[in-house]
């Protein structure tokens, strides 16, 4: 059996009164609404790469950037994605506090 210290997630949080947790459709609807976010940016990319056989080296590095800005910089700034805060939903640690760079860094990880 694995041992992690025994840190179980909370249920709930002191000076929290509502559920912490977003439910399955709420998450799935902030899902959609980054997509339709990030879709324009896709579509611009996608289109400058079609146009040549190199011009990908002119794109990877403004498309990392916008996946950095927008995976790593927009929930440490204001605690989630877009989408995520067009719901209502915020990304905390679980002793409620906000998150940081160190957190927000294995999400790109996921993403890329």
């Amino acid at each position: 059996m694995i041992n992690m210290n025994n840190k179980q997630t909370p249920l709930r949080l002191s000076g929290v009164s509502e559920n912490i947790y977003a439910g399955f459709w709420i998450r799935l609807g902030s899902l959609f609404l980054d997509t339709i976010f990030i879709l324009p940016v896709v579509f611009l990319t996608l289109y400058l790469n079609s146009r040549g056989q190199y011009i990908y080296f002119y794109t990877i590095i403004p498309s990392l950037t916008f996946g950095l800005w927008y995976n790593i910089y927009l929930p440490k700034r204001y605690g989630g994605t877009p989408g995520k805060l067009a719901v209502g939903i915020n990304i905390i640690r679980f002793d409620g506090g906000s998150i940081d760079s160190v957190i927000c860094a294995p999400i790109l990880l996921l993403v890329l």
